[in-house]
This record gives structure tokens, C-alpha cells and sequence, in this order.
């Protein structure tokens, strides 16, 4: 009776540290309206939560750095990304939340990734954070 029971208590913590497990691995993903972009880099979403729930997000892009708006390139990369997203239903994928309290995600158009093109097209830089190289 006692083995029995020591086999449960192993199994429902083996079960429940692979749910742990597996939950931390899968990427969250929204569907959400693009209202605007203030820059090459920055997009504000509606996001669709389900259930006929929504939410306004302030979204970066993660993993890449647009020129700054007064900046030569800072207006051809707000200008793109204008043209790519706004007023377009787009895929977010969530990567969590920046220092200012913004999702960072990786934005899909259909199968295009949004933020590896601007960086294929020269109007973005990637970056993994900290310092930022001019």
C-alpha cells in the first residue's frame, strides 16, 4: 500500500514538473489590430484577448533597433513600418515585457517577419538589449 503510494506521488510530481516544463517553452501568440506606429521600432495594437475581450498595447518590436525619429534614416523606417502594419491585422509573438512596461514581440504580416525585414532591408539594426551602438 505504501509503494503504491510513494509510485502516485512521484508520478503526479514527474507529470507535474514536464507541465511546468512545457508551459514555459510555448511562445504566447495574439492576433491584433495595428492602429499606429511612432516610430521604426514602436507600434500601438489592439489586441485580441478572446472571448470578445480586447486590450490598447504598446508594443517594440523585440530584437531590433529603428534609427531615431530626427534622425536621417528615422523617418524611412517609421514610414515602412507604417506601410507594413497600420490598420492591418497582425500575429504577435510575445516575448515579455521591456524595462518601460511594453510588450516586446515579434509582429508577423501572414508568414513575413515584420521585424527581420526591416533589418534585411537596412532600416533596422538588430539588438539583444543594453547599450545600444550608434
Amino acid at each position: 500500500m505504501k509503494t503504491k503510494y510513494k509510485i502516485r506521488i512521484i508520478a503526479s510530481l514527474a507529470i507535474a514538473t514536464f507541465l511546468v516544463a512545457v508551459a514555459g517553452t510555448i511562445d504566447k501568440r495574439y492576433e491584433a489590430t495595428v492602429l499606429s506606429n511612432h516610430d521604426g521600432d514602436t507600434i500601438t495594437v489592439i489586441v485580441d484577448l478572446g472571448l470578445e475581450t480586447s486590450r490598447k498595447e504598446v508594443v517594440r518590436l523585440a530584437g531590433i533597433d529603428a534609427p531615431e525619429m530626427g534622425t536621417p534614416k528615422g523617418a524611412d523606417s517609421r514610414d515602412r513600418l507604417r506601410a507594413l502594419v497600420v490598420g492591418r491585422t497582425v500575429v504577435l509573438e510575445d516575448k515579455g515585457r521591456e524595462k518601460y512596461g511594453r510588450m516586446m514581440a515579434v509582429v508577423w504580416v501572414g508568414v513575413t517577419n515584420v521585424n527581420q525585414l526591416l533589418v534585411d532591408e537596412g532600416l533596422a539594426k538588430p539588438y539583444a538589449g543594453g547599450k545600444r551602438t550608434p
